[in-house]
């Protein structure tokens, strides 16, 4: 009869894949609820985001912030029609600044190779969450915008990337959404790369519990 074979694995080990096994969970409910939103009718308001578990703003957070758990402003910043603040007052203060190079008005088109400050040659992206933001570069698309009366805008679609000191392990992105009915991207690329993140941040943890014996 042969011996069984007993496989022990360390408790440290158990608690880093529970870790992200719930984080897995979190997740996959933030892209149900989004799902959700996609078979809803007319224009909604909300911020989905994804983050690098290196991002200093989300540290590896993602989610949904919708208008039930959080109050959204939308207006032009300086009095210029270049710069668009988006804001929203949830469980932190969510900033977002997008404006166009030169003091052109800010318009439904690519904006690569956005800068941390006003520019007259490049786009200037900026966003900061929980009290926390750094230097930036970044992209951003407008999907839509629409001017309203004053400093407001009636409706912003979004999407963007920005990399903490220009650094591409440390990004943070996300869909914002205001009073608009463009859809956010494919959710399996959100998952997929929030998956990825998950797994570099485990493999990191594991072998610093471990040392020498895991390899």
């Amino acid at each position: 009869m042969k011996p069984q074979v007993v496989l022990d694995i360390p408790q440290t080990i158990r608690k880093c894949f529970m870790v992200a096994i719930t984080r897995l969970l979190k997740i996959s409910a933030a892209l149900i609820a989004v799902i959700g939103f996609w078979g809803m009718a007319g224009a909604q308001t909300f911020l989905m985001y994804d983050s690098s578990p290196y991002s200093v703003e989300l540290q590896g957070r993602s989610g949904i912030v919708t208008e039930a758990n959080g109050a959204f402003g939308v207006y032009l910043s300086f009095g210029s029609a270049n710069a668009v603040t988006a804001s929203i007052n949830a469980d932190s203060l969510w900033t977002m600044i997008f404006a166009a190079p030169n003091g052109a008005p800010l318009a439904v088109r690519s904006y690569p190779n956005a800068g941390n400050t006003p520019s007259t040659t490049n786009p200037w992206i900026g966003f900061a969450a929980f009290g926390r933001k750094c230097n930036q570069t970044g992209s951003f698309d407008v999907l839509q915008i629409d001017y309203g009366s004053g400093l407001a805008i009636n409706s912003l679609a979004v999407d963007f990337v920005v990399y903490d000191f220009g650094v591409q392990s440390e990004w943070s992105r996300g869909s914002f959404r205001y009073n608009s009915a463009i859809p956010v991207p494919e959710p399996s690329s959100f998952l997929l790369c929030s998956m990825a993140a998950l797994v570099v941040l485990l493999c990191q943890r594991v072998n610093r519990k471990c040392g020498p014996a895991c390899k």
